[in-house]
């Protein structure tokens, strides 16, 4: 049978290792944040980069209509 100092030592044992395991936890819960935070951040710079594209093919394209149109329109009259 255990005595009652062997059974605190386990406790205590155990309450060590329940800290430690928090301390883990609490690291890895920040580096979850940060590469969240990263991650978020990588999203709003692509989005930026893939509206710019977009304006810019918008803008190439109605200038090639204009021309288009122009040389359609200059041969008709």
């Amino acid at each position: 049978m255990t005595t009652p100092s062997s059974i605190e030592q386990r406790i205590a044992h155990l309450e060590g290792s329940f800290g430690q395991i928090d301390r883990r936890l609490t690291t890895l819960e920040q580096d979850v944040r940060s590469l969240r935070e990263e991650m978020h951040a990588r999203l709003d710079r692509l989005e930026g980069r893939i509206d710019r594209l977009i304006y810019w093919q918008l803008a190439l394209m109605g200038a090639i209509s204009a021309s288009i149109l122009a040389t359609v329109l200059s041969r008709l009259l």
